[in-house]
């Protein structure tokens, strides 16, 4: 292979309208965040009759991410939202196998993808977080806006707590403010939420750093990408693990992941993960040699909030109960809770503006119901750790055998069980 290689952003659809106008006998939301837990949200609100405005801080919908795998609880509810199922199986891959190979990038494992899809009955496939996102504005209701640009700067607490609705002030990148009214507020911002922040306070009091840390993004080479194929390239390593994926015919993926105390994002990113990686064999230094400034990266974390709602406020996705990529079924997670939460508060429009009282009643319902599961997969990060980065010869000899074993008869199915919707390996 030549080494010519640049980095690149996945294309984006014509995005929804910035702004729907109010309509004073319509329950309105407000979602802070358009990822995949607000825009999983604004579809179950909408189709139950409120209009949902959305502010997201990024201009325009996010690129870059890193490859999922895509079964399980997330797969059942994306099929009972209709169209967002075959939009997403559009936009994913189908792999047949994983490769685990060392320094030299010699061979040391295979993980039969083709038995575990099998064993959840064709239920599977694996798509880059993004296009979730893409997939999910694609087949946004009408009665759905999303500002680009617009973070969260203040929220009125007293109105929130006590009052008929929520106001919320955005600011743009220019210094505009602009302050919205709404029946209810989700805060969808993230693991770093800002709603969070505003009304629970400082993300030191819920966040639940695990002692890794992660990045991820895109880069255009086509002959890297045709080598990859449909079979990932993953090093089988002691406390790291890189991973190489063809997105398409052109570009590819990458995710890293270290063992490391240190939370603040490197001053030099692309420099970090050179110095640290570059001794891993001739095509991650390839991956390596693109690696742009910008790129995801961030301490992996867990975020635990003991109460969801305030008032008319309530969190969700990452910015109530993020589970980490060491535990896998984040975006499951955020989709069937997402949805969800729609599901209980959506039908509340049928009798026009529902009260304070009535929101609280659904959303401690929806914690009452979901909090269990996702606290149970939160629970499952320091095992599965050992997938992505064994800290010792022991477990690296493990996660060789379990890997190998999905060759045998009858193991894809067990796997596929036992996984119940988040990543098998790697």
């Amino acid at each position: 292979m030549s080494t010519e290689a640049r980095t690149t952003t996945h294309p984006r659809r014509v995005l929804p309208p910035a702004e729907l106008p109010e309509r004073p006998d319509v329950p309105r939301a407000l979602i802070a965040g358009a990822g995949i837990s607000g825009l999983t949200v604004a579809h179950g609100l909408a189709r139950h009759g409120w209009d949902v405005q959305l502010f997201e801080a990024a201009p325009t919908p996010r690129g870059g991410g890193y490859m999922i795998d895509f079964f399980g609880p997330g797969y059942d509810t994306a099929e009972r939202m209709g169209a967002v199922l075959p939009e997403m199986r559009a936009h994913g891959k189908e792999f047949r196998e994983l490769r685990y190979v060392d320094e030299q990038t010699r061979i040391t494992a295979r993980a039969d993808v083709d038995a575990i899809v099998a064993g959840v009955g064709g239920r599977y496939f694996s798509i880059l977080r993004p296009d979730v996102e893409r997939s999910l504005l694609a087949t946004l209701p009408d009665r759905v806006a999303v500002a680009y640009g617009h973070r969260v700067a203040d929220l009125d607490l007293a109105a929130a707590d006590h009052g008929d609705h929520v106001h919320v002030t955005t600011r743009t990148a220019t210094g505009e403010t602009r302050t919205w009214q709404g029946d209810l507020l989700v805060g969808a911002d993230g693991i770093r939420s800002r709603v969070r922040e505003l009304a629970w306070g400082p993300e030191d009091y819920f966040l639940r750093h695990l002692g890794y840390r992660s990045a991820a993004y895109l880069f255009e080479d086509p002959e890297l990408a045709r080598w990859l194929g449909d079979t990932p390239l993953l090093t089988d390593t002691l406390h790291r693990q890189a991973g190489l994926y063809a997105v398409d015919e052109r570009t590819a993926a990458t995710l890293f992941i270290e063992r490391t105390d240190e939370v603040d994002r490197p001053v030099d990113v692309a420099a970090h993960w050179r110095t640290r990686f570059d001794d891993l064999g001739p095509t991650i230094r390839r991956a390596l040699a693109v690696a742009p400034a910008d790129m995801y990266c961030d301490s992996v974390a867990q975020s635990v909030v003991p109460r969801w709602r305030r008032g008319r406020v309530v969190l969700t996705g990452d910015a109530a109960h993020a589970v980490s990529l060491l535990a896998g079924q984040g975006v499951s997670m955020a989709i069937t809770g997402g949805w969800h939460l729609g599901g209980l508060v959506g039908p509340l429009a049928t009798d026009g503006v529902p009260t304070a009282d009535a929101l609280g009643r659904a959303i401690d319902r929806y914690q009452d119901g979901f909090g269990p599961q996702v606290a149970g997969v939160q629970r499952t990060a320091p095992t599965a750790a050992a997938t992505f980065c064994p800290g010792n010869r022991a477990q690296l000899a493990l996660r060789r055998l379990a890997v190998n074993a999905t060759a045998l008869p009858g193991a894809g199915a067990l796997a596929g069980r036992l996984a119940g919707g988040r990543r098998v390996v790697g």
